[in-house]
């Protein structure tokens, strides 16, 4: 009976194991989008999609320049750890790149943003790099719906 029981556990561990890759700060997303409008416009847009889509604009800002066409930032995302059963925050940094006509959504360096998470082999595993990946496939969604949508006149 307990040669039964450490074959099992310790084909629940081998098993778990291969389960592990490096997240999230290898990973990047990166998607490129037609959108109308000239560069200034879509800049103009862009920026303001991350003012209206985060808590605090001002303070996700890294740098913004309007005649590079580049916004670059600091973001957190709630993901959904399934091998946790629990949510996480996960921090990661983003680029915006615009030019006539198209937008470039770029996210990369993933981490772990919640120091008290007691817990840190959940951000290590397949299953969150592909929450993390879903999550921010709809941010680039979110961005290239509000971009591509004309500004209400008033």
């Amino acid at each position: 009976m307990k040669t039964i029981l450490t074959i099992i556990v310790s084909a629940m561990i081998i098993g778990c194991a291969g389960m592990r890759q490096a997240l999230p700060g290898e990973m990047l997303t990166e998607k490129i989008s037609e959108v109308p409008g000239t560069k200034l416009e879509i800049y103009s847009r862009a920026l303001q999609w991350v003012y209206s889509s985060f808590n605090s604009g001002k303070s996700v800002l890294e740098m913004q320049d309007s005649a590079l066409g580049v916004i670059t930032g600091n973001a957190v995302a709630t993901v959904y750890m399934s091998s946790c059963l629990q949510n996480g925050m996960v921090q990661y940094s983003f680029k915006i790149d615009v030019k006539d006509g198209k937008i470039r959504f770029t996210a990369n360096n993933y981490r772990k943003a919640d120091a008290a998470d007691n817990n840190p082999d959940c951000y290590t595993t397949k299953a969150t790099a592909d929450a993390m990946a879903a999550q921010i496939a709809a941010t680039d969604s979110s961005l290239v719906r509000f971009v591509s949508t004309a500004p209400k006149a008033w």
